[in-house]
């Protein structure tokens, strides 16, 4: 029943969505663009890198 709440939602991902993130030409290009930021400080460890990585996607830490 969609008028009942629920703590938490059964997670999903259709065929059709997972063919989006993977074709699509916007998310390929911010994907090289993210490789491209995190590449360029060549004296980071990969540690650093993850942080930074984790911070630009998704704005928080990776623990």
């Amino acid at each position: 029943d969609g008028t009942e709440v629920a703590g938490q939602r059964e997670s999903s991902t259709p065929p059709t969505q997972a063919l989006f993130f993977l074709n699509n030409a916007l998310v390929v290009a911010q994907a090289r663009a993210l490789a491209e930021h995190l590449l360029e400080g060549a004296e980071a460890s990969d540690e650093e890198r993850v942080t930074t990585a984790y911070h630009r996607a998704l704005q928080r830490d990776p623990h």
